[in-house]
């Protein structure tokens, strides 16, 4: 890939309850702000069935400011179980095969059980920010947010 950008596409990872499986490999896209994202699913070992999606995005932009590295979200008839939390963590090895050692979570002021998570997850909160009307943030919806930073274990 350009800039010497290589995915590692067949990145899978299990703990004892769920896995994380790309399902998707987004290049990057200078004019949509977009940078090389991973998408995964997110399963249960247990049902195989898919209980989430995850996202980590490798670069940093005004887009990443807002929306962080990871992404990620649990269906709802699934939360309560710490997915969230473990699908993070299952990708750490990832994450430090590209050379990082911290990555920015967001989330919504009001969305507890995201900040929940990011403390599980040993996250420093940094900031609440919010956007400026007509920003690429402020058009993507991401008007205001709470930004930690995860530094790697």
């Amino acid at each position: 890939m350009e800039n010497g950008f290589v995915f590692h596409s067949g990145f899978t990872n299990c703990d004892d309850e769920i896995c994380v499986k790309v399902n998707a490999l987004l290049t990057p896209d200078e004019s949509k702000y977009h940078v090389p994202t991973y998408n995964f699913a997110v399963y249960s070992k247990a049902g195989n069935e898919q209980v989430g999606a995850i996202s980590f995005k490798v670069g940093s932009n005004d887009g990443i400011y807002f929306g962080g590295n990871i992404g990620y979200e649990i269906y709802p008839q699934f939360r309560g179980r710490h997915y969230a939390y473990k699908a993070c963590k299952l990708l750490f090895p990832l994450i430090k095969m590209h050379g990082w050692e911290k990555v920015i979570i967001t989330c919504d002021p009001d969305n507890l059980p995201s900040a929940r998570t990011c403390e599980l997850l040993g996250a420093k909160k940094l900031e609440v920010v919010t956007a400026k009307v007509g920003s690429i943030a402020d058009t993507l919806g991401m008007a205001t947010k709470v930004r930690y930073e995860l530094t790697l274990t």
